[in-house]
C-alpha cells in the first residue's frame, strides 16, 4: 500500500530462472544476482518448502539444521517463515495444510514425519524452546508471566530473573544453552504447532507506515530431537532452528517515532551484529564475534561451523523499495561466501563422549581397567 501512495509500485524485478534474478537501478542499468533458488513474487508456500524439504532429514543425522529469513520491514519474512494461517490450526487431521501455511509448520510435520517412519529403529524425544528478541533482552515466549498478586504495587511488579545464554562450545550437548528457559516435549506436529501458537501471541508487534503488522522482535523457534538406537542404545542429538528475525528499516520510510523508533534502531544494530559475524566467516578470520549480541549467541550453533544453515532473503519487486531491495541482496551474496565443515553434528559428537564415559566407568567398576596404567587420558 505504501508504494502505491507513493506512485513507486512499479514491478522492477525480472527472474529469468529459477536461479538468477535482475534488479532495475535506473533508466539504463540493472543488476544480476545468482543464487541457489530464486522464487517469483507468485511462487506458493507449497513450491518454497521444496526447497526446505531435503533438510529435515539431516536433523535426524544429527546435524544442526537452521532456517531463517531477512530482509526488510514489510518484505514478506513472517509470512515466509509463519505464514498468514492460523498456526494451531494451519495443517488438517490427514496431514494437508492450509495453503498460506508458511515454513515452520511444514517442516516441524515433516521432521514428525520422518521419525515416524523410523519408530522401528529409534525411540525419539522433542523438546521444543521458543524465543523472542526485544530491544535487545531475551523473553521466554513460553514461560507463564508471573501474576501479580492483590495488593501489589504495579511497579514493583516482580520480573523473571534475566535468561543467560551459554555458547554451545561452552554447553556439555555442544548445543547453545539458555539457563532459566522452559522446555516443553512434544509428541506430534500439533503439538508443536499449539506450543508455536501460544508463543506467537506473546510476541510484540506494531504498526509501521511500511508494515501494519510490523514485528518489532525477532523470532526464535527450537526443536532438539533426542534419539536412541533401539538395537544398540546408541544416542544422538539433532536441531531444527527457525527464526524470523525483525525487518531493517530506514526510519525516514517506516515512519518510527518515539517507542517504535526505540525498537527500530534495536532492530537495525542487531541485524548490524549478525553482519559482522556473517562477516567474519566470509573472511575466514579467527575470531567470530557471536558474543556481541544475544541474536547472534542464540544462533551461533546454527551459523558457521558444522551447521546447515539457509538463509531467504525477502525483497520488495517495488521501485519505492530499491535501495533496499539492493542492499538486502548484496548481504545475501555475501552470505553465500560461507562454507561451513559440515561433518557430524555437536549433538552427536557430544553424545558419543558421553557413551565412552559410560563405558569407561564400566571398565573401571568391572575392573576392566588391566593393570596399570593406561590413565593419561
Amino acid at each position: 500500500d505504501v508504494e502505491r501512495r507513493s506512485g513507486e509500485d512499479v514491478d522492477v524485478t525480472e527472474v529469468p530462472n529459477e536461479e538468477e534474478l535482475y534488479v532495475q537501478r535506473d533508466q539504463q542499468s540493472r543488476t544480476r544476482y545468482e543464487y541457489d533458488r530464486v522464487f517469483p513474487q507468485h511462487s506458493t508456500q507449497e513450491e518454497v518448502f521444496e526447497a526446505v524439504q531435503p533438510l529435515c532429514v539431516s536433523v535426524l543425522d544429527g546435524y544442526n539444521v537452521c532456517i531463517f529469513a531477512y530482509g526488510q520491514t514489510g518484505a514478506g519474512k513472517s509470512f515466509t517463515m509463519i505464514g498468514a494461517a492460523d498456526i494451531a490450526n494451519c495443517m488438517s487431521e490427514n496431514g494437508d495444510f492450509d495453503d498460506l501455511a508458511g515454513i515452520t509448520p511444514r517442516a516441524v510435520s515433516e521432521l514428525f514425519r520422518l521419525l515416524n517412519e523410523r519408530t522401528a529403529q529409534i525411540d525419539f524425544v522433542v523438546e521444543v524452546q521458543m524465543f523472542q528478541l526485544y530491544r535487545d533482552g531475551l523473553d521466554d515466549l513460553l514461560k507463564e508471566p508471573i501474576k501479580r498478586k492483590k495488593g501489589d504495587d504495579e511497579d514493583n511488579n516482580k520480573k523473571p530473573p534475566p535468561l543467560k545464554i551459554t555458547l554451545a562450545e561452552h554447553s556439555p550437548t555442544g548445543l547453545v544453552y539458555v539457563e532459566g528457559a522452559q522446555t516443553l516435549a512434544a509428541t506430534t506436529p500439533g503439538d508443536v504447532m499449539k506450543i508455536f501458537a501460544k508463543g506467537s501471541a506473546r510476541r510484540t508487534t506494531a504498526s509501521t507506515q511500511m508494515n501494519a503488522e510490523s514485528s518489532r522482535s525477532h523470532l526464535i523457534c527450537s526443536l532438539v530431537v533426542k534419539l536412541t538406537n533401539k538395537r544398540s542404545g546408541k544416542e544422538s542429538i539433532g536441531k531444527l532452528t527457525l527464526v524470523d528475525l525483525a525487518g531493517s528499516e530506514r526510519v525516514d520510510k517506516s515512519g518510527a517515532a518515539g517507542e517504535v523508533l526505540k525498537e527500530a534502531q534495536s532492530i537495525n544494530k542487531s541485524l548490524s551484529a549478525l553482519g559482522d559475524v556473517i562477516s567474519a566467516l566470509t573472511t575466514n578470520q579467527q575470531h567470530v564475534p557471536y558474543r556481541n549480541h544475544p541474536l547472534t549467541m542464540l544462533m551461533s550453533d546454527s551459523i558457521g561451523g558444522n551447521a546447515k544453515t539457509l538463509m531467504f532473503v525477502n525483497t520488495s519487486p517495488a521501485d519505492y523499495n530499491t535501495p533496499e531491495s539492493n542492499s538486502s541482496l548484496a548481504f545475501a551474496n555475501r552470505c553465500k561466501d560461507i562454507t561451513n565443515a559440515v561433518a557430524a553434528g555437536p549433538g552427536v559428537q557430544a553424545a558419543q563422549v558421553s557413551a565412552l564415559k559410560k563405558e569407561l566407568a564400566k571398565l573401571k567398576k568391572g575392573g576392566g581397567g588391566g593393570g596399570g596404567g593406561g590413565g593419561g587420558g
